[in-house]
């Protein structure tokens, strides 16, 4: 459902769990949990239809270049986990679990399975 909502197109086949990434923010006491998976089949058209408002546009990317734009998303717990997924730097299913404190993300732990 979320990738139908934010990119237009329907998972047909989902491959292999890359990340698992779990932020916890002591300050406003929430917890978010997200995962990346390797996605094999799909149809449809790229058309966002995000009902927030966050998910503008979505294109396919080059690797190189879908770093560069993530380099430049500012909140660490979603940037670093797609970086590693995107390079394949880490094993799948790392685990990446963040702490969150008036604002400023720490990773807590970073494991691999």
């Amino acid at each position: 459902r979320e990738v139908r909502e934010e990119t237009g197109l329907m998972v047909t086949e989902i491959g292999d769990l890359l990340t698992v990434t779990h932020t916890v923010n002591i300050t406003d006491k929430v917890q978010c949990v997200a995962f990346i998976f390797d996605v094999i089949g799909w149809d449809g058209a790229l058309c966002p239809a995000d009902p927030d408002d966050f998910i503008l546009e979505a294109s396919f990317l080059p690797s190189k270049e879908a770093v560069a734009r993530l380099r430049a998303v500012p909140w660490a717990n979603m940037r670093d986990p797609a970086i590693a997924a995107v390079q394949g730097t880490r094993p799948q299913r790392s685990l990446w679990m963040y702490m969150e404190v008036e604002g400023k993300q720490e990773l807590a732990t970073l494991e691999s399975r």
